[in-house]
């Protein structure tokens, strides 16, 4: 399942989680703070608040603003549980049906 904030809902001024590499689950999120909307293809202007480079500027897809920071943690929670839920689909999977076998 991979989610992120749409485009449209994003707010100049408002702190989010990004991740480097969205699709990575699991994977650290640092806080940003949005800068400014960058017109076309999906790119905006962050800032680091925290992490390797706080305070560093850089053009980011949008694709990699999660959550709004403030909801980090609900967010990092059903993100544990689907990964404990495909591990427990891939344990009881019949791979001659396809099918999970409970």
């Amino acid at each position: 399942m991979m989610r992120w904030v749409e485009s449209a809902r994003l707010q100049d001024g408002r702190y989010y989680a990004f991740r480097n590499s969205p699709a990575r689950r699991g994977s650290s999120l640092l806080k940003v703070k949005l800068m400014a909307k960058v017109g076309r293809r999906g790119h905006v202007k962050i800032r680091y608040e925290d992490g390797p480079h706080p305070g560093l500027e850089e053009y980011v897809r949008t694709r990699h603003l999660l959550v709004l920071w403030a909801e980090r943690k609900p967010f990092l929670r059903d993100e544990e549980r689907m990964m404990r839920l495909d591990e427990h689909i891939a344990e009881y999977r019949d791979p001659a049906r396809g099918v999970c076998s409970l």
